[in-house]
Parts: C-alpha cells; structure tokens; sequence
C-alpha cells in the first residue's frame, strides 16, 4: 500500500480583491458636449470563498461556497453645449 504524501483533505476559508478601469463614450445629438463624450469608470471587486476538500484514493472532491460583488460607476456631464445649460449627467 502506498501512503500519501499529501492530503488535501481538510477546509479552507479565503478572500479576493481586485480592482481596473474602463472607459466608455457616447454620441451626443446636438454635437460635442464641452464636458467631452468621455466616461470613466473606475472598478472595484472583493469577494470570499469558503469550503472543504476530501481527498479518497487520489480523488479529491469539494464543496465550495464563493460569491464576489464589482461596483464600477462612472459618471460625466453630457449634453452640454454651454456652461450654463447642462442637460444631463451620463452614467
């Protein structure tokens, strides 16, 4: 009989982080906006994981429990052809 080396039997807990940027643009009906057709969304994600590994004759099995959220917002004035007159904000 060989005998393991290693087990991966046993649990586990853990988190994860991240974060990247995007950009986006849009076409503004009544031409350019002075504010510029550009919007940048900066992104965030941080999540976890949670589980249990039985390892049996070089198998390992697994049960896991993860979940992650990203929040990504950006934001610009948009459709505004004066500094006076902004007609929306573009998400």
């Amino acid at each position: 009989m060989k005998v393991a080396l290693w087990s991966w039997t046993g649990g586990y807990i853990g988190v994860n982080g991240g974060g990247g940027r995007g950009r986006t643009s849009f076409s503004d009906p009544y031409g350019p906006s002075i504010y510029g057709d550009i919007v940048n969304t900066p992104v965030f994600l941080a999540g976890g994981q949670i589980g249990y590994n039985w390892q049996t004759n070089g198998w390992v099995l697994d049960a896991e429990l993860d979940a992650s959220h990203a929040v990504s917002d950006g934001t610009n004035s948009c459709l505004a052809f004066s500094g006076n007159v902004v007609i929306a904000t573009c998400k």
